[in-house]
């Protein structure tokens, strides 16, 4: 409870914090500065283990180009199947094709994920990768909503046969729906 409580004290530091640094254009989008990425979304489990999931990330980047954004991540993921509460911490990085209102992008989120299971047979740990692609629709000057579809890679250990682990991938097809302020 206390990791969730920290993870959840540091994203709103990190979202007043952006806030107030934020630099922008006179057009519609955003020109360079920071920025604050907060997605909900929902995993169909494919694969062996088939294991749907829910989750909320929250990315705190700065926009180098209306082009190019880089960013420290954080997810709280809630896997359905299997009961799993995992964390993984992670570099996002984005891709903008246009500076329009309507910008299409590609992104990658890659690092790694810490299990909050009492039970490590579970919990586990293990690298994380989840492309995605999708559109920044921008609201005003400084709110955009965000659209993707992706694919999350989540590897980790878990206990087999009461004494053997075993080396596992979760994947997953992923829906996103956020905003970036």
């Amino acid at each position: 409870m206390k990791k969730i409580l920290v993870i959840i004290l540091v994203s709103i530091s990190v979202i007043g914090f952006s806030q107030q640094y934020s630099r922008h254009d006179n057009n519609t989008h955003i020109d360079k500065g920071f920025e604050t990425k907060i997605n909900l979304g929902y995993g169909f489990g494919m694969g062996e283990y088939k294991n749907n999931l829910f989750m909320m990330n929250i990315v705190a980047g700065y926009r180098f180009s209306p082009f190019y954004s880089m960013g420290i991540g954080t997810s709280l993921a809630l896997y359905v199947t299997d009961n799993l509460t995992q964390v993984p911490i992670f570099l996002n990085m984005q891709i903008n094709f246009s500076k329009t209102a309507v910008s299409p992008y590609i992104s990658l989120d890659a690092g790694y994920t810490y299990g909050l299971n009492a039970d490590n047979e579970k919990g586990g740990v293990g690298a994380y990768i989840a492309p995605n692609a999708g559109l920044n629709i921008r609201l005003s000057n400084s709110i955009a909503l965000n659209l993707s579809i992706g694919y999350r890679t989540q590897f980790m250990r878990i206990r087999h046969y009461s004494t053997n682990y075993k080396d596992i991938k979760l994947n997953s097809y992923t829906f996103n729906v956020g905003l970036i302020f």
